[in-house]
């Protein structure tokens, strides 16, 4: 094991840090059977009689983002993860469009809802081309197709004809047992079943911003903080921790 660094700053900075998503960090909750043929996808298993393209949809902090975000990083040949909210996403979705970019490479399409009119248009002519040559299509967006009128309709005729799952955030029993699972795999405890920690993970779950992601890096650093001065994991620490990184914020 290497050694943990000692400066309490670099503790706080790497709590504030945003890692990238992977799949080991990630929880289906309720949504396996969504989970499921997203992988398929990604993983290019999904049978001929599987449709074309999947759309995966719900409130803010469901996962869309990170799961996507987790198979392009994971897959191989990576697909092409395209953010309809980045300031170049129309360039990137022309010149993939132009380029007939690998031809078995998925496209991952993250918050559709928000592609502009010119974009919509773009993207329309890829999943053309991406159906007559055989691959699939994954996109994200906020609301099912019925309620995303503002699309092209050509759009959402398209998206009405594939896999449509919404996603749902993880409820409050889930994400007690997200922690305990991190806790495991941490070494806190032998079992992700325990219920030694439950007193610490209740306080973060009421008494800190109910976000698994930051939860789960806030354990880490405690994790290394506690390595550091050579403590026990405790609810002072993460709390020191967190009051730390409200003043860095």
């Amino acid at each position: 094991m290497g050694h943990a660094p000692s400066d309490p700053d670099q503790f706080v900075l790497d709590l504030l840090s945003s890692p990238e998503p992977s799949l080991e960090d990630g929880v289906p909750g309720r949504n396996h059977e969504a989970l499921t043929w997203l992988a398929q996808f990604c993983e290019n298993t999904a049978d001929d009689t599987a449709p074309s393209s999947l759309l995966l949809w719900g409130a803010p902090g469901c996962g869309k983002t990170f799961w996507l975000t987790a198979w392009a990083r994971a897959s191989e040949p990576p697909p092409i993860l395209l953010d309809c909210r980045q300031r170049d996403a129309e360039a990137l979705a022309r010149e993939g469009l132009e380029a007939n970019i690998g031809p078995q490479r998925l496209w991952l399409i993250d918050n559709l809802d928000a592609a502009s009119p010119p974009l919509q248009g773009i993207l329309f002519r890829l999943w053309v081309g991406l159906r007559e040559r055989g691959q699939r299509l994954v996109c994200s967006a906020g609301a099912a197709p019925a309620r995303l009128t503002h699309l092209r309709e050509d759009l959402r005729t398209r998206l009405g004809q594939g896999l449509i799952f919404e996603l749902t955030e993880l409820s409050e029993p889930e994400q007690l047992q997200a922690l305990r699972e991190r806790a495991h795999r941490l070494g806190w405890m032998s079992s992700p079943l325990s219920e030694s920690y439950d007193h610490l993970f209740g306080y973060m779950l009421t008494r800190l911003p109910r976000n698994l992601a930051f939860l789960t890096r806030l354990m880490d650093a405690a994790n290394s903080r506690a390595l550091a001065l050579q403590r026990p994991i405790s609810l002072p620490l993460v709390r020191a921790l967190f009051e730390s990184s409200l003043m860095h914020a």
